[in-house]
């Protein structure tokens, strides 16, 4: 069994980045951290990844970031769940703040990653 420690981030796809940019930032207060034409990454104050959009056609939940501990065997829990028919690999820079993640789909077909550190997260002071 996998043991998370948080659940990190989800991405979302959308056919109008821009708004969800605007809203996320503006109504709801998160932070910019990483943005391209086609996604954009949010922080929170507490210096966290989470939420990012990516550009496409429907709105759908792509995927779902879990952190797991430091000593987390990303060779052992995909020899683990290779036994239960479960595929896993591995992924380098899902975000700009994750070096590498260990990739499965849950049932519902939703892209699970776990990672177990990720870089600096620089939170910008919002002024006012």
């Amino acid at each position: 069994m996998i043991r998370t420690t948080r659940i990190s981030h989800t991405v979302f796809e959308t056919p109008d980045l821009a708004r969800q940019v605007d809203y996320y930032a503006n109504v709801l207060g998160l932070v910019v951290l990483d943005k391209s034409p086609k996604q954009a990454f949010f922080g929170g104050p507490s210096g966290q990844e989470v939420i990012s959009f990516v550009a496409g056609s429907s709105n759908h939940c792509l995927s779902v970031a879990f952190q797991v501990a430091p000593e987390f065997d990303f060779s052992r829990t995909a020899d683990e769940l290779k036994k239960a028919s479960i595929t896993c690999q591995r992924k380098s820079d899902p975000s700009p703040f994750v070096a590498e993640a260990a990739v499965l789909v849950d049932p519902k077909g939703t892209t699970i990653e776990l990672f177990n550190g990720h870089k600096d997260i620089p939170i910008p002071r919002r002024s006012g």
